[in-house]
């Protein structure tokens, strides 16, 4: 399963905006060494709006994975 993840996430005007741009596609698998550190990225995304409820770590795995597909 291959996520092409470049996205602008805007709130409502009376709570915070929130932005990310991922620059790569990503895919399950995918690590911040061959990514160039989107994999992180994405993670600290999804776990500020609480999707993410595993640590950070730069692995594209099942948890970053179950998180993606919640958000989306």
């Amino acid at each position: 399963m291959l996520f092409s993840c470049a996205f602008v996430l805007t709130k409502t005007a009376s709570s915070a905006r929130v932005c990310t741009d991922i620059s790569t596609n990503l895919s399950f698998g995918s690590s911040d060494k061959s990514a160039n550190g989107q994999v992180m990225k994405l993670q600290n995304f999804l776990s500020s709006e609480g999707y993410l409820r595993a640590v950070p770590n730069g692995i594209f795995g099942p948890a970053t994975k179950a998180s993606l597909q919640k958000f989306q």
